[in-house]
């Protein structure tokens, strides 16, 4: 009888002891999920954003147009007279390996002088391509450079052009890059007269 009542008493403390251990899991899960919670609503609301009152605007111009304009027309033609003067540089470098190259074709020359002959036109050789690659470097580094202020331009006058429109993008479209477009968003008469005005400034 005596141990039938220890017992009891010890299934008894059992039940007291794991009730506690559940309400205190209880409570560590109850704390952690509320402060995950609670970290997670921080981060959202430094980097999230509601949208939904203020939908996307975006705006388009059309590149075409902007290609058949004069002051791009003037940067092509540019261009184009830049790699002509490349390519009378170039064909000069090739005027002087040909005429070195025939002056020893009409010579009459012994082993020993054709040898040196032979290694002379490989170091012509070597040293006219490295001028040409450096000629090409060069028009390659102009081209790009231009394209970038070109595009610079382009950005800059959207930036001022944008202060009080407030589009979330300005797309230039390119032919098969936009299927579908609505004309009200498109402002390439306002882009072409805003770079008219840039380049007829630095003139």
């Amino acid at each position: 009888m005596l141990f039938c009542t220890k017992n009891k008493r010890m299934k008894n403390a059992l039940y007291i002891v794991n009730l506690i251990l559940l309400i205190a899991v209880g409570v560590l899960f109850y704390l952690f999920f509320s402060q995950k919670k609670t970290s997670a609503s921080i981060v959202q609301s430094k980097t999230w954003h509601d949208t939904s009152k203020s939908p996307t605007r975006i705006a388009y111009f059309e590149w075409d147009s902007i290609e058949n304009q004069k002051f791009y027309k003037q940067m092509q033609e540019e261009l184009n007279r830049k790699k002509e003067d490349v390519d009378k540089q170039k064909m000069k470098l090739g005027q002087v390996y040909q005429q070195r190259l025939d002056s020893y074709n009409k010579k009459q020359m012994s082993q020993v002088e054709s040898e040196r002959a032979t290694q002379d036109m490989h170091d012509l050789e070597q040293n006219l391509r490295g001028q040409a690659d450096k000629l090409d470097q060069n028009m390659n580094d102009y081209i790009l450079r231009k394209k970038v202020e070109f595009n610079d331009k382009i950005r800059n006058f959207l930036k001022e052009y944008n202060q009080n429109r407030k589009f979330s993008y300005i797309i230039a479209n390119e032919p098969g890059f936009i299927f579908y477009r609505d004309s009200a968003f498109n402002i390439t008469g306002d882009v072409i007269a805003g770079l008219n005005q840039i380049f007829s400034k630095k003139k």
